[in-house]
């Protein structure tokens, strides 16, 4: 996120938001590349929600594909991470995260709607836990770029026109259909293991 200005909820348009909020998620592709332990740390987008809520210009403004930083050591080994595998850098199931570019980080495991916050009708309300951090040292700034999960780079750079989030409604299938693959490629090389 960029800058300081703040926008109501109930007016702010797309527009005003597109060049100052970018978002990594994780692409078809990647998705797809991972392996069993990696894509459980995954959560689609709803598809309804990116084929009808977000118009066709800000989704190419906003969305880049989160290319793990560092996911796990299959991924390190096919050089899709910037770090090996690491106990402080291991990645967190269901985590987030919000990263201000002039030193506000914040992560934890809300999702980002109302219901999350403990807004609206929702029964039972939810109880999550979120850190924030600010500092104004560069060079703890750039710590904590170096340990999220996700690579910051300019969305341009990640999400090419063709460029389709992790998203659907069967996630389910999804990975039932993602293990059987992966089992049969790991059958045809002679080993078992999909953990590593």
């Amino acid at each position: 996120m960029q800058g300081i200005q703040s926008f109501s909820e109930d007016t702010a348009t797309w527009e005003q938001v597109d060049d100052r909020v970018k978002c990594l998620w994780p692409s078809v592709e990647l998705a797809a590349q991972s392996d069993l332990t990696g894509l459980r740390c995954i959560r689609p987008l709803p598809a309804y929600h990116w084929n009808k809520n977000i118009p066709v210009q800000s989704r190419t403004k906003i969305f880049g594909n989160a290319s793990p930083n560092p996911p796990n050591s299959k991924l390190y080994k096919h050089g899709l991470s910037t770090h090996e595998q690491h106990l402080a850098l291991a990645p967190t199931t269901h985590g987030k995260f919000l990263f201000n570019t002039e030193g506000v980080l914040y992560v934890g495991s809300h999702n980002f709607s109302r219901a999350a916050w403990g807004l609206g009708d929702a029964m039972p309300k939810n109880v999550e836990l979120g850190v924030v951090m600010v500092s104004s040292k560069f060079d703890r700034i750039q710590a904590w770029v170096e340990r999220l999960p996700c690579r910051l780079v300019p969305p341009s750079n990640t999400a090419p026109q063709c460029y389709q989030p992790f998203c659907g409604l069967n996630y389910q299938g999804f990975l039932d259909k993602h293990a059987l693959s992966q089992q049969r490629k790991e059958q045809q090389n002679g080993h078992q293991d999909c953990w590593d």
